[in-house]
């Protein structure tokens, strides 16, 4: 069995932000960040699609894999930062 893990595309918020569990926007790059990732999935086929429900993740699944079931599963989320959410780590 093979896993691949990918990650969401890059947010729009400021560097150096504990953003863990906050729905954050995804920055003017996502078309071209997803376009090279799907490049990478193309040749490749799925048995089962899990992803976060975290808006950047959920996107991303979806506009990669527009025809399979997706199962989006809270467990897969960043953690959360408590009370150092939306805060700088510096």
């Amino acid at each position: 069995m093979d896993v691949y893990c990918i990650r969401h595309t890059s947010v729009d918020i400021k560097e150096g932000i504990c953003y863990g569990q906050s729905d954050i926007k995804l920055k003017n790059t996502y078309i071209t960040e997803k376009n090279e990732v799907q490049k990478k999935l193309n040749a490749l086929e799925f048995d089962i699609i899990l992803s976060s429900p975290l808006y950047r993740c959920r996107k991303l699944s979806m506009d990669i894999f527009p025809s399979n079931e997706i199962i989006f599963d809270s467990r897969l989320m960043e953690i959360n930062f408590g009370n150092w959410e939306i805060l700088t780590h510096y």
